[in-house]
């Protein structure tokens, strides 16, 4: 009898070990998916980040460009009028 009790509470406390380990496996795996997900995440958003980044820089180029042709576009128009003015008024000059 007591060989049978002893049998018994050996395979109870095995089952039990067996169910510990068994629960620290999926606490374990559950863990390293948790870790896996906030990793994913951070590289998403890193991602998402840099896109925006590279957006913004584009449109600044763009801007600085745009500002870059207006700039010139002032400049090409003075320069005309000053020719213009020069010309008028050399022109009238030795009329006058």
């Amino acid at each position: 009898m007591m060989m049978m009790m002893m049998m018994m509470m050996m395979m109870m406390m095995m089952m039990m070990m067996m169910m510990m380990m068994m629960l620290l496996l999926l606490m374990m795996m559950m863990m390293m998916m948790m870790m896996m997900m906030m990793m994913m995440m951070m590289m998403m958003m890193m991602m998402m980040m840099m896109m925006m980044m590279m957006m913004m820089m584009m449109m600044m180029m763009m801007m600085m460009m745009m500002m870059m042709m207006m700039m010139m576009m002032m400049m090409m128009m003075m320069m005309m009028m000053m020719m213009m003015t020069n010309r008028i008024i050399f022109g009238v000059a030795p009329v006058s």
